[in-house]
């Protein structure tokens, strides 16, 4: 009887143990906007991942020269994307395997050269797979 009950405990935790990590996969995540925001800007923000080997690329400046490229980890449903030179960091919530939110609050601080063609990613900004 010990036997059994020490086996079902032992089946309990590791069950409770599960990952629940969502995944995503390659490919390139645009930033929504309405029709009216698109029109305005020369580049919406887009992040483009290669699952394979855990890369990513993140343009929302079209002026700027510095490219923000590097790797990205996921925890608890958190892509964490580190560039790099480790001078940046973006972070995005996994909502689901083709939508990203964007947790500004996390995130390294963004600005942008010029205003009128480039867009800062909100707190919230919801990227979905093209």
């Amino acid at each position: 009887m010990k036997n059994l009950l020490f086996l079902l405990c032992f089946v309990c935790a590791l069950a409770g143990c599960k990952s629940d990590n969502r995944t995503i996969s390659s490919g390139t995540y645009k930033m929504e906007m309405e029709q009216a925001q698109k029109e305005q800007v020369v580049l919406i923000p887009s992040l483009s991942i290669d699952a394979e080997k855990k890369e990513f690329a993140f343009v929302y400046d079209v002026l700027s020269s510095y490219f923000p490229v590097g790797t990205y980890k996921i925890e608890n449903n958190v892509l964490t994307a580190t560039t790099n030179d480790e001078l940046y960091h973006y972070v995005f919530e996994i909502v689901d395997e083709n939508t990203l939110s964007f947790l500004a609050e996390d995130s390294s601080e963004m600005t942008v050269f010029d205003e009128y063609s480039s867009i800062i990613p909100q707190d919230g900004a919801l990227f979905q797979k093209e």
